[in-house]
């Protein structure tokens, strides 16, 4: 059956709007049927009668249903954008986030993209950060570890969709050797949200994302970094570089993590929102 777009995001909105705000129930619907129904934003504007299949009305409800339990709509969906690119998702990786784009920019800013690099991507979950720089320095060899298979095949997964040539390595970083050649670069979006940190996080975050990928102990918040500073004296050549995002909170705390385990050039850099955001270091 026909129906106006309009009708449609007006329906899914008001059933949306049970749940959250105005605009975020807007937001969402409008999502919803550019990917389900593949409306145009020129068909939204036009107020164009579309067809609506009896599956596609299936898909609709189901997603409505699952967006009002607070299920990430990356998740409703299995896609999330991330730096002009669209990854594949599950509830075995985190959402990307645009914080993590920030992160990027600051090591694109600080490499050569002539040179033949090599990248290590701690915890990688989807690959969003490895297989971003494999598209953008397209002589670097990159390599992606994380300790979950679950993470690994979404990421190969991804890796597919976007032709990109990646490393793949099942390894606890905390604990596991590894073999990999002299690294110039050493980047990672580690674990780093304390448990204390959890009383103010929506469930939408806490009910469906990965807390082995989000959460560190209070007792030890710093664990991942003081790990990453550690290994990269030995994965690091001369004059390789570390570029970590971390958590808000703990910027200083970061900052002299590297500073005491001999590393020069620390920087602490902030995001588009003036936090704490990005940690770079240069291995001696």
């Amino acid at each position: 059956m026909k129906i106006n777009v309009k009708q449609i995001l007006n329906d899914i909105q008001k059933q949306l709007q049970t749940s959250f705000e105005a605009r975020d129930a807007q937001l969402m619907a409008q999502w919803l049927i550019e990917d389900l129904l593949s409306v145009t934003t020129e068909k939204i504007i036009l107020d164009a009668a579309v067809e609506v299949s009896e599956l596609q009305q299936n898909q609709l409800e189901d997603a409505i249903r699952r967006l009002k339990m607070h299920e990430p709509i990356q998740y409703v969906l299995g896609k999330a954008s991330f730096y002009g690119l669209d990854f594949k998702v599950t509830p075995a990786v985190l959402i990307p986030r645009p914080e993590t784009e920030e992160l990027i920019d600051v090591v694109l800013q600080n490499l050569d993209n002539s040179m033949p690099l090599s990248i290590l991507d701690v915890g990688t979950g989807s690959g969003c950060i490895a297989i971003t720089l494999a598209k953008k320095l397209p002589r670097a060899r990159v390599y992606g570890l994380d300790t979950e298979e679950g993470a690994l095949a979404v990421a190969r997964e991804n890796a597919l969709l976007h032709q990109a040539s990646i490393s793949w390595i099942m390894a606890d970083f905390l604990k596991a050797d590894l073999h990999i050649e002299a690294l110039d670069v050493l980047v990672s979006n580690p674990p780093y949200v304390t448990e204390e940190e959890k009383k103010v996080m929506q469930p939408n975050v806490l009910d469906y994302e990965p807390g082995a990928a989000l959460f560190v102990p209070d007792s030890d918040p710093l664990v991942f970094y003081r790990t990453i500073a550690s290994r990269g004296h030995a994965l690091l050549k001369t004059g390789g570089k570390v570029f970590c995002e971390i958590n808000e909170f703990l910027g200083p705390e970061t900052i002299a993590l590297f500073v005491n385990a001999g590393y020069q050039q620390v920087q602490l850099l902030k995001d588009m929102q003036g936090k704490d955001r990005v940690v770079s270091a240069v291995k001696v």
